[in-house]
């Protein structure tokens, strides 16, 4: 009976406090010069950035198209990493059957996987984007198992897993 009579909170009291609103860009490779000087301009009001710079071969493996290991690319990731903005590099193709033919084989997939954890890793990224647009309806099955595959990899590094779905 003690219990029916203390008021309860109102929704407004009970209500929890949501997470502040947070930018991301991706600076493409279309507009790098452009697109990383007004990311500079702007570093200390962004909480992420994704380079559109790697991108999948014929063969499945990965390039990196705008080389982030070339001006202007390394000021940029040190100013961001120097201001805690998180970096999560883009991995972008529109090869629906070049998607397919690399998920649909288990061995292929699982190297596929290591590979981009070793990017990652091995950059010391804080995880990575996936954009792999112009997926095969029959690709689906291979995808998820793909993007579950990886996040497995990537979160037991404490990495992020960004997927970009069209």
């Amino acid at each position: 009976l003690g219990a029916l009579l203390v008021p309860s909170p109102s929704p407004a009291a009970t209500k929890t406090k949501s997470e502040p609103f947070k930018y991301a860009v991706w600076v493409p490779y279309w507009r790098k010069t452009n697109g990383v000087a007004e990311t500079s301009e702007n570093i200390s009001k962004l909480h992420e950035i994704s380079p559109f710079s790697f991108e999948l071969k014929a063969d499945g493996t990965i390039v990196d198209a705008m080389k982030l290991v070339n001006d202007p690319w390394p000021n940029l990731i040190a100013t961001a990493k120097a201001n805690k903005v998180v970096i999560l590099p883009s991995i972008a193709t529109g090869d629906g059957q070049l998607i397919h033919n690399l998920l649909k084989n288990k061995v292929k997939r699982i190297a596929h996987e290591d590979a981009i954890t070793k990017l990652v890793v091995d950059n010391n990224f804080d995880g990575i984007d996936i954009d792999y647009e112009a997926k095969l309806p029959e690709t689906k099955p291979y995808f998820s198992t793909f993007i579950l595959g990886l996040a497995d990899r990537l979160h037991a590094k404490n990495k992020i897993l960004s997927c970009t779905i069209e």
